[in-house]
């Protein structure tokens, strides 16, 4: 019988930054001890505004992942913790269950008392087929009082995602035709362009899962790979 206890590659988390042009990007990479397939992901967005060392089943799997970073870590389907530890050695665990070729989202912020949490996204919707799925979440203390839009430039017009999108907040999935997409922000009750993602493209049953995240004070996007 396999072993699911992986032998860890460790790498510096500042090579694991992600842009919308380069999703596929660099990935740290737990590989399974004996015969077995490290055949799941977990992602991992830092939005915890500190260095944080990320660990899987008590081992290191990222090594210093700065605020921004959105970390991919491969491993065998499951039951796994997976564990961030602080500069001062606190450490905030969180149970997953990982499915055969499937992903786990989470992501890591600071709330006011200043304890990181590790929070769990759902990743269980599944887009109709020739149709997509876009979702977003807001990790940015700086954006203030905002909306969120979905669109699909040159076809259909943007469509408001939530009714707020306050800091933490996520919006429930939009489904639309595979293709052309875009993200955007607009001051609160207005329609004008704040930030946007740029056009990207979605293919059938695709999905990503937007966020929104501060860089040195500033919103800025950054996408996960659904």
């Amino acid at each position: 019988m396999c072993s699911k206890v992986p032998n860890v590659k460790v790498r510096r988390a500042a090579q694991l930054i992600f842009s919308l042009a380069a999703l596929a990007g660099a990935a740290s990479c737990l590989d399974v001890s004996g015969t077995g397939i490290a055949d799941a992901e977990i992602r991992m967005v830092n939005a915890s505004g500190q260095e944080l060392g990320i660990y899987l089943d008590g081992q290191l799997a990222i090594d210093g992942s700065q605020q921004l970073n959105i970390s991919l870590i491969t491993a065998a389907s499951g039951t796994h913790t997976l564990d961030v530890r602080t500069a001062a050695g606190i450490d905030t665990p969180l149970n997953l269950d990982l499915t055969p070729g499937g992903f786990t989202n989470t992501y890591a912020y600071t709330n006011s008392s200043g304890e990181v949490n590790l929070v769990l996204l759902d990743t269980t919707e599944v887009p109709a087929p020739n149709m997509s799925k876009v979702r977003a979440i807001n990790l940015s203390r700086a954006a203030g009082a905002i909306d969120i839009y979905a669109s699909q430039p040159g076809s259909t017009p943007g469509t408001q995602l939530s009714p707020t999108f306050d800091y933490l907040a996520s919006t429930p999935y939009s489904q639309r035709s595979a293709g052309s997409w875009e993200v955007y922000i607009t001051t609160a009750g207005t329609t004008t362009k704040l930030l946007s993602t740029g056009s990207f493209t979605l293919l059938p049953t695709e999905r990503r899962t937007i966020v929104l995240i501060d860089s040195a004070s500033v919103p800025i996007f950054r996408a996960l790979p659904n």
